[in-house]
């Protein structure tokens, strides 16, 4: 049975996740490429302004990756339940997909150099 405080706990969790989605999706800026890293071997960039179909071949079969109107989504894949196919569009900056079985990593990239955010020695 839930108490009075745990009902607080959830409501503050709740609102500190909502808040951290809409800073996230508001502050997002558009990305300029997508990089997609393969069974953690070269990543291989592309554009966003160029509409295309990339196919890269995984550790189980070929992911088919479709670039069109500035958006990323994966359009076929090799695996058994194809669950990246349903994770949707993708064109914000910081935002990936992923294909588990597959190794099959894609996220979108800005055009300016990320700041640094902390330097050691």
């Amino acid at each position: 049975m839930l108490r009075p405080g745990d009902w607080i706990v959830m409501a503050a969790v709740l609102a500190a996740a909502a808040l951290g989605f809409i800073r996230f999706h508001w502050t997002a800026s558009p990305g300029s490429e997508v990089m997609i890293l393969v069974d953690n071997h070269m990543p291989r960039v592309y554009s966003l302004d160029q509409d295309q179909v990339i196919t890269v071949s995984g550790v189980i079969g070929d992911t088919e990756i479709t670039v069109r109107h500035r958006k990323v989504w994966i359009s076929g894949a090799p695996c058994p339940r194809r669950i990246c196919m349903l994770m949707g569009q993708i064109s914000r900056e910081g935002e990936s997909l992923v294909c588990l079985p597959n190794h099959v990593y894609i996220t979108i990239r800005g055009s300016a150099a990320a700041p640094v955010d902390a330097v050691t020695q």
